[in-house]
């Protein structure tokens, strides 16, 4: 199954996931690099599940390549449309790893993801870490909260 979300953040950042960049991706070029930064890429972005304490055996990592853009605070939702740049997620926007570094108030991150077949009718949870303001939709247009309770996980 497919899914379109879109993330509206507390500064007014939007995620929509559907499809990936070609691997052209390479950090920007900072003026602080460890010696590791060099070994970062599109297939290693944090592989390792993100909370040891909470692992679960079936789980998708969503790290690497997704399309991006700046957003206008009267932008509409770009669902279904391609964005112009890339980013490498998990990393923040203004990082050399993210591929970008530079400052934007709003913005819209996109990627297609498949939601494994053996997961049907299973309780499928979405984590956007805490982003107080955030509201998705998948691309049937059903809404949720991820911060309210009620709302963090859907049978798909």
């Amino acid at each position: 199954m497919r899914y379109l979300i879109a993330i509206t953040f507390t500064v007014s950042m939007l995620l929509s996931v559907t499809q990936t960049f070609s691997a052209d991706w390479k950090p920007a070029t900072g003026p602080l690099m460890t010696r590791w930064a060099k070994d970062v890429s599109p297939a290693n972005a944090l592989p390792e599940y993100p909370r040891p304490q909470m692992v679960r055996q079936k789980w998708q990592n969503l790290n690497g390549l997704w399309q991006f853009a700046a957003a206008k605070e009267s932008d509409q939702p770009p669902i279904g449309k391609d964005l112009s740049e890339q980013i490498l997620v998990p990393y923040p926007v203004e990082s050399a790893l993210s591929g970008l570094m530079r400052h934007e108030e709003r913005m819209w991150y996109r990627r297609t993801f498949e939601i494994p077949a053996d997961w049907k009718g299973q309780h499928v949870l979405l984590p956007l870490g805490r982003n107080p303001d955030a509201s998705v939709t998948d691309r049937r247009g059903q809404g949720y909260c991820p911060d309210h309770p009620s709302d963090q996980s859907s049978t798909r």
